[in-house]
């Protein structure tokens, strides 16, 4: 794994999984994170930690990476008719 696919990983986690309710106090403070290959919800309030489940479940990589491709935007199509106006084509 390369240090943008961990970067990722960590931020996805943390996002999706932040303020999930805590086994053992029921408190949602807790603070999404993976431990050797699972995910777990870490309570601040009670020190407490929650599975949620194997990374490798929860995430797929290379879905993340079409997720955030940069769509192609193009400029309209301009045609000009007989009478010489300039009219837009329809997308």
């Amino acid at each position: 794994m390369d240090s943008a696919t961990v970067t990722g990983a960590f931020a996805f986690v943390e996002g999706r999984f932040s303020g999930t309710p805590c086994w053992e106090c029921k408190g949602r403070e807790t603070i999404g994170t993976i431990y050797q290959g699972i995910v777990i919800a870490s309570c601040e309030g009670c020190g407490g930690a929650t599975p949620i489940g194997p990374m490798a479940r929860l995430w797929d990589p290379s879905a993340a990476r079409r997720k955030f491709r940069r769509p192609v935007v193009r400029a309209p199509q301009k045609t000009v008719t007989p009478s010489g106006t300039v009219r837009r084509q329809p997308r």
